[in-house]
């Protein structure tokens, strides 16, 4: 959903965007992207500022430009299952891949900025939680377990697993 839009954005296993209107429920798009050799994931993200949402194969498509592909973003990890934007800090955001790993990228670079190890299993789920001022990031994972990071301290790109 884009709220600020009103519209309700859906992706399917074949690299379609659908976009409808909320006021009548109308489909008023259906976009086809080129995303690779990126399997059937659906994943899906609304960027919580900018015109971006993020599709499968990590693709990020700008409304503002009709839909256009801004950028791929590139990792030898397996394909993404789960994404979140980091709403603290609005240029980033997290991936979570079938290997079990957690990806942290940059909107202006297509290659991560680095690495989260820990999942033994299938990523299911991230996100960014702010508790006073720490943020930390959230993973869970096919394993059984949950991993809790501190992916930002000091303003640097170190990231330390603290559970």
């Amino acid at each position: 959903f884009i709220a600020r839009k009103q519209l309700i954005v859906a992706m399917t296993d074949l690299a379609h965007l659908h976009v409808y209107d909320c006021s009548c429920v109308t489909k008023i798009e259906k976009i086809s992207f080129e995303r690779g050799d990126y399997g059937t994931s659906t994943l899906l993200a609304v960027h919580p500022i900018l015109p971006y949402v993020l599709a499968s194969g990590l693709v990020l498509l700008n409304w503002d430009l009709s839909w256009k592909t801004t950028r791929i973003f590139e990792s030898e990890a397996v394909t993404a299952e789960t994404v979140v934007f980091n709403t603290r800090d609005t240029n980033s955001f997290a991936s979570g891949s079938y290997d079990g790993e957690v990806q942290v990228w940059r909107l202006d670079s297509s290659d991560p900025e680095y690495s989260l190890i820990g999942h033994l299993k299938k990523v299911t789920c991230l996100d960014f939680v702010t508790c006073g001022d720490q943020q930390y990031l959230i993973s869970g994972s096919y394993d059984s377990t949950v991993k809790v990071y501190r992916p930002f301290l000091s303003n640097t790109t170190l990231a330390k697993k603290i559970s």
